[in-house]
């Protein structure tokens, strides 16, 4: 980042750049300015000349051996190998210099000799998934209670850490619903409908009973004077602004530390917000959940326009689904649920107990009182 800082600071203010960003996310502007200012450096070369000189090869016509975006893209391809680049990272960045140059309507780079394989590339390194052992080991070592809610919310829910720190106390509290399972027992949730923060999809993603707790404790023994239009995860007890995406990644690093968990050689770490959230995806998945319904709660867009187009979403419809596979998000052991018919059963052996040793303490009270008198 600091080797593309001057380039970056010297597009961004070109107006083919500024026009091609307008109305984009600050982490997508992000994103692609980087990708852009590296193909810059690369090829020595900068936005608006890139686009005239398309332009100009284009009314020229000429050949595409001759044609500068081909041997621009090469030698990128060169550099990444260069760099060791993943392919996947390699592509991402190629397919955001050529949506640049699609978007001012100049002809994009297409690969020649599309069958031939490409050498040289690093393979993409899988992550390992986080289990639920992994998960306890994280809350064992939290010092905050916030921190274990944040980990609960987000193993539960599938939420990304900026839209889990856009949430409310109104949202947490008008959310939760007290619904029962297909076994009749009764479980505490929280239902969220919210619009993702990074695609603006509209979805509805749950709570499990593991993370209503955890928030609520949170609440209870961290938070001061909660006022329903502060943020759910604040920054101060006293509540207001939400806690900053650096804090909440920092958390994750210090439980790094505290569990000798080193980055792998990517630089990733294992605990991670993107982890917690892919520990959600995998669950359902190897659930067997429905592929329209996890993606919906992911707050995915669906890459086939049709079905994204004709899929409408029922929240008591997702609601019901979440209840059937929320023992697969439960990070520690179930507690033994209670029916409410057997909880009402319980409450009036206690009381009956209880009523009955009143009546004991009564009988030897009055036997001792007999004894005193007698001797």
């Amino acid at each position: 980042m600091t080797i593309l800082r001057p380039m970056i600071d010297s597009i961004q203010t070109q107006r083919v750049v500024e026009s091609w960003l307008k109305d984009l996310s600050e982490n997508s502007k992000t994103s692609y300015l980087e990708a852009l200012a590296e193909f810059c450096i690369v090829n020595d070369t900068n936005p608006a000349e890139m686009l005239n000189k398309i332009y100009q090869e284009e009314e020229e016509r000429l050949p595409a051996w001759n044609r500068s975006i081909n041997t621009w893209f090469e030698d990128y391809d060169e550099y990444c190998k260069e760099k060791e680049r993943s392919k996947s990272t390699r592509d991402i960045r190629r397919t955001i210099v050529n949506a640049f140059i699609g978007f001012h309507g100049m002809p994009q780079y297409s690969q020649r000799g599309r069958r031939r394989k490409v050498e040289g590339l690093k393979e993409p390194k899988i992550r390992v998934n986080l289990t639920k052992e992994d998960i306890c080991q994280m809350l064992e070592v939290c010092r905050t209670f916030k921190m274990k809610a944040v980990i609960l919310a987000q193993a539960s829910s599938g939420l990304a850490g900026s839209d889990l720190l856009n949430l409310k106390i109104l949202h947490f509290k008008e959310g939760i619903k007290e619904v029962y399972d297909d076994n009749g027992d009764l479980r505490r949730i929280c239902q969220l409908s919210l619009e993702r923060k990074k695609t603006h999809v509209k979805f509805t993603t749950f709570f499990n009973e593991e993370a209503v707790r955890a928030i609520e404790r949170y609440l209870e023994f961290e938070r001061e004077d909660i006022k329903s239009d502060d943020a759910l995860f604040s920054r101060y007890k006293s509540g207001g602004d939400h806690m900053t995406p650096m804090a909440i990644q920092q958390s994750y690093r210090d439980i790094n530390k505290f569990l000798n968990w080193e980055p792998d050689e990517d630089g990733f770490y294992r605990a991670t917000s993107h982890m917690l959230r892919k520990f959600f995806n995998t669950q359902l998945i190897n659930a067997g959940m429905a592929e329209e319904i996890r993606e919906h709660m992911m707050g995915h867009k669906f890459k086939d326009r049709v079905r994204d187009a004709y899929y409408l979403a029922d929240p008591d419809d997702l609601r019901k689904t979440y209840m059937r596979y929320i023992d697969y998000l439960n990070v520690k052991s179930s507690p033994i649920n209670y029916s409410v018919d057997e909880i009402r059963e319980l409450q009036q052996l206690v009381a009956g107990m209880k009523k009955e040793l009143k009546e004991l303490k009564g009988e030897i009270r009055g036997a001792y009182f007999f004894l005193i008198e007698n001797i």
